[in-house]
């Protein structure tokens, strides 16, 4: 099972002041690409129609009694039995489905009390159907047994663990945890482990057993824009069947990031080559101490320092199929809207073909690729005018092969 964490109702609770906006590129500007990636994109591969095959979706009559409405989708699971559960961040509890849409219980509810909530940064499913919840303003781990009972809480240490964005089982053990933590802490300690993406936790105590993926090894010298970036969404991964991670960057260039875990911790092995439909995927706009203008990317402002930009391609997630193929998407910017991009990748890494989801959205609606089932459906996340969730077959026709 693979999954990923929305985070647009996170970004008031970093340490700075951070402000995601909708993007449209007609401002002046600087380009800024990210060293050491866009250089190695290949030309675009065969082309394949790709869509979208919805099989269920929720939330969509506002009529329904509020188990079957979303305030804010935060993240998704699925149990080994095909139960889904749906993190809402204003309701704040997890509504439990089955595989028809109907609601079978709620877990939590608001508050610091035993199994309360008042965050949910991001869920992970294990094979045994336990569900365990990271609650980043309460600074613990709630685990729940497949029928909502509280198992245990463990406590996390914000000087180490703090808003972990995507965590997947590793093994029986631990946890891996894709988080950017904050260079210094409150009283002006510099932390050590703030260099690093990735973080193996150990599923008892929360512990950080070993970390590794420096920031600079995508975005080249630390640079405090990628930093803060980094901060509030990292990008996105995956544990694929030989027990590698596969890493794409939040700002997409066209190369994703394979890792090997060892005994301590874990090395880069390979970057798998992509394909990006524009490089660099990010342009910093020269605003001064002016105006902002309205339909930027982001906004970031750290210790007197203020950083302006639009960000044309971002990673959506990646996910690998039942047959071993990867799938990554990536949301590309246009003047009026966006598209998403996907990448098929063969087992051995080889870009196979690139496509482009049928539909268009506008610069307003909110929408993200949060999980994959073992049966490879989908679960999108979309907010036009109130938050849905979609359950999607991806309806793949390639039309060409690589010779």
């Amino acid at each position: 099972m693979m999954a990923k964490c929305s985070l647009a109702a996170t970004l008031h609770l970093l340490l700075t002041c951070v402000v995601l906006i909708s993007a449209a590129p007609h401002y002046s500007c600087k380009q800024q690409p990210m060293a050491g990636s866009h250089n190695l994109i290949q030309q675009k591969p065969p082309s394949m129609q790709v869509s979208f095959d919805d099989r269920l979706r929720l939330g969509t009559d506002i009529s329904e009694r509020p188990a079957y409405l979303f305030g804010q989708i935060r993240a998704v699971v699925t149990d080994p039995n095909g139960l889904i559960y749906v993190a809402d961040a204003v309701a704040m509890n997890i509504k439990v489905f089955d595989q028809n849409g109907v609601h079978v219980r709620s877990i939590g509810t608001r508050g610091d009390h035993p199994g309360g909530l008042n965050d949910v940064s991001c869920m992970a499913m294990d094979r045994s159907g336990t569900l365990s919840v990271f609650d980043g303003i309460n600074t613990r781990l709630t685990r729940y047994s497949s029928t909502g009972d509280v198992i245990s809480t463990t406590k996390m240490d914000a000087r180490w663990v703090l808003w972990p964005r995507q965590v997947m089982p590793l093994d029986e053990t631990c946890f891996l945890a894709l988080y950017k933590l904050p260079n210094a802490m409150p009283n002006g300690y510099v932390r050590r482990s703030a260099r690093w993406l990735f973080h193996v936790l150990d599923k008892g105590s929360l512990n950080v057993n070993a970390s590794f993926g420096e920031l600079k090894d995508y975005s080249g010298a630390w640079d405090l824009m990628y930093d803060q970036l980094s901060q509030v969404n990292p990008g996105h991964f995956c544990i694929v069947d030989d027990g590698d991670v596969i890493y794409a960057p939040y700002v997409y260039e066209g190369a994703l990031h394979r890792y090997r875990i060892g005994t301590s911790q874990g090395s880069n092995v390979g970057i798998i080559r992509g394909y990006s439909r524009q490089v660099p995927a990010l342009t910093r706009l020269e605003v001064g101490h002016g105006a902002v203008p309205e339909n930027v990317s982001f906004m970031l402002q750290s210790a007197g320092t203020r950083f302006v930009g639009i960000i044309h391609v971002e990673s959506m997630g990646i996910f690998q199929l039942r047959n071993g193929h990867l799938i990554h998407f990536s949301k590309i910017r246009t003047n009026d809207g966006f598209l998403i991009g996907v990448e098929l990748f063969g087992k051995n890494g080889l870009l196979l073909n690139y496509g482009e989801i049928g539909e268009k959205w506008s610069l307003h609606t909110v929408i993200d690729v949060i999980w994959k089932d073992d049966d490879d459906r989908f679960y999108i996340s979309e907010r036009s005018d109130y938050p849905i969730l979609r359950v999607a077959q991806l309806g793949i026709i390639r039309l060409g092969e690589l010779q």
